[in-house]
Formats: C-alpha cells, sequence, structure tokens
C-alpha cells in the first residue's frame, strides 16, 4: 500500500496526504512555486515579504495576534519559509484539530488584507532582518557564493531583497506578484499524520474557489551559462571569522542522465559544494564539512 495519495483539484490544485494513524497530530502546509528566482530586479525580495505579510491579518482575523491566538488555543505550531524555488506555509498541531489549522492556513493564504500601514511597518521588520543576515557570516556566505555561481540574476540574488526594493514596496507590487504566481496549479496542499478521512472534502470546501488563470506563456528564466575558470569573491573583512564556500558548477546534465533532444531544456548549473568554517584565530583550525551535490530544476 503507497505511503501517500495524490490527488488533484479541478482547478489543478495538488493534494498530497501522508496518513500515520498511529501519531496523534497531524501537519498541514502549503507549497507554492512562488519563490525569490520568479523575481524581477524591481521586486527582488517580495517573495520573502510576502511572506511576512500573510501573517499580519485576514478579514475574519483582521490582525496578527488573533491568528497567533486561534493557533496558540489549539497548541499549534505555525511559522512560513521562502526559497528560490518555493514557498512554504505550515500549521502543526494536535489530530483533532485538523480543521482549525486548515481553515486558519487557508484564510491567511487567501483573504490577507495586506493593509499599507502593515507593510510599513514591516518594512523596518525586514530591514533589520536584512542587518543581521549581512552580519552572520555563516548565513551570509551562501548569498555570496550563488552570487558568484548565477551571477546577476534571480537565482544570484538574495532572497531577503535588496533594502531599495524593500523600502520601495507598495501594495500593488504585492497584488501584482501574488495574482501573478500564486494560481492553483503552482500549489501542492500537503497533509501528513493522523489525517481523519474527509480531507478531499474539506480541500475542495476550502480552496475549489481559487480561480484557475491560465498559467503564463513566457519560460521560467534560464541559469545564466557557467565560466570554466575558477573564480573567488571577497566579500567583506571584519572581525576574526571567515567563511569558505568551495564549489564546481556543470554548466549541464550528464550525457547518460537525458536523451539528446531533452538536454537542451535542462541546461541548469549543477553544483558541488563543499564547506569549510573555521575561526582564523592563534591555534584555531578550519574543518571541512559536508559535500553535497545540488542540481537546480525549475518547480512548476
Amino acid at each position: 500500500m503507497s505511503t501517500y495519495e495524490r490527488h488533484v483539484l479541478d482547478n489543478g490544485l495538488r493534494v498530497l496526504t501522508a496518513n500515520l494513524p498511529e501519531a496523534q497530530s497531524v501537519t498541514c502546509m502549503v507549497m507554492l512555486a512562488a519563490g525569490s528566482r520568479y523575481e524581477t530586479a524591481e521586486t527582488n525580495g517580495i517573495a520573502h515579504f510576502s511572506e511576512h505579510m500573510f501573517f499580519k491579518g485576514t478579514e475574519r482575523r483582521p490582525s496578527a495576534r488573533e491568528i497567533a491566538g486561534e493557533i496558540d488555543s489549539i497548541g499549534g505550531e505555525f511559522n512560513a519559509f521562502t526559497g528560490k524555488e518555493v514557498t512554504g506555509y505550515y500549521v502543526k498541531c494536535a489530530a483533532e484539530h485538523r480543521d482549525i489549522a486548515l481553515d486558519v492556513l487557508v484564510d491567511m493564504l487567501r483573504n490577507s488584507r495586506f493593509a499599507e500601514d502593515e507593510i510599513e511597518r514591516e518594512k523596518g521588520v525586514i530591514v533589520e532582518e536584512m542587518n543581521m543576515y549581512f552580519d552572520t557570516p555563516r548565513d551570509y556566505i551562501g548569498g555570496v557564493y550563488e552570487s558568484l555561481l548565477y551571477g546577476d540574476q534571480p537565482l544570484g540574488w538574495d532572497i531577503i531583497g535588496r533594502k531599495e526594493t524593500v523600502r520601495g514596496a507598495a501594495r500593488d507590487t504585492f497584488m501584482s506578484y501574488l495574482g501573478q504566481w500564486y494560481q492553483p496549479s503552482r500549489m501542492v496542499l500537503g497533509l501528513g499524520g493522523r489525517i481523519g478521512d474527509d480531507v478531499l472534502e474539506r480541500a475542495q470546501a476550502l480552496l475549489a474557489g481559487l480561480d484557475a488563470r491560465a498559467e503564463l506563456d513566457r519560460e521560467v528564466r534560464e541559469h545564466l551559462g557557467v565560466d570554466a575558470e575558477p573564480h573567488v569573491l571577497h566579500a567583506r573583512e571584519r572581525g576574526d571569522q571567515r567563511q569558505l564556500d568551495p564549489g564546481v558548477a556543470v554548466p549541464a546534465l550528464l550525457a547518460h542522465e537525458t536523451l539528446p533532444q531533452q538536454r537542451m531544456q535542462h541546461q541548469r548549473p549543477l553544483r558541488v559544494r563543499g564547506h569549510a568554517r573555521g575561526r582564523v584565530v592563534a591555534g584555531g583550525q578550519s574543518v571541512p564539512g559536508e559535500l553535497a551535490v545540488e542540481r537546480r530544476d525549475v518547480v512548476g
């Protein structure tokens, strides 16, 4: 018997379930193919900024306090994350409170207010988060590496954006971005744990009303070509900490991985990364970390 089930609503939204009847809890998550790689230079950071704003109030729950209070009242946990490929929102709670978790989660994503005063207030929060990011070498080095690998295009930009684009965001900026990328065909509703018996019915009731607008005709931006020569980018020098992130970029899939006629669709860099981190002080040493191989694929 399969460990998970996949269903597709009439509007193209996918529902994935992994039932664990012995569990006492459930996780409800909505994932979207709407990460920062889909931004433009003028909207850099809007995917992450939007994630923040979905927690600031809906028509039914007009404040962040009311949203958080409802999840707290069921002993739940909720959060979100933004990546280059995807954005995700989730609630974890006791299984008997699944319907409340789904209702709050979908209400946030469908009915958030994006009030102008909340947008202005949150700009300061994100700029401060940005300052912390740039002041934390173990976090900042990843952005430096991807900037060197991908160059001046969305995959090479910081997910958090730039101060000027964050400060310049208005309500229309969010509405345009969300209307373009928060489409049902780019969404997955996932439930894992003791999920209950009527998941599809609940999904239909909450999400079937999302408009299935036509997909965009333009293709997702391709990765920049990768030079064969080695590069080193020295981002800054301050304090006694150094972060080194060496990697090897391979411009395309190996020939045996895909048919010749398909290769042109897969000219996306592979990267082989090895992390070496440590403190450059007397008696210190850099300890090599994990070696990872990653292929950047287009989501959606």
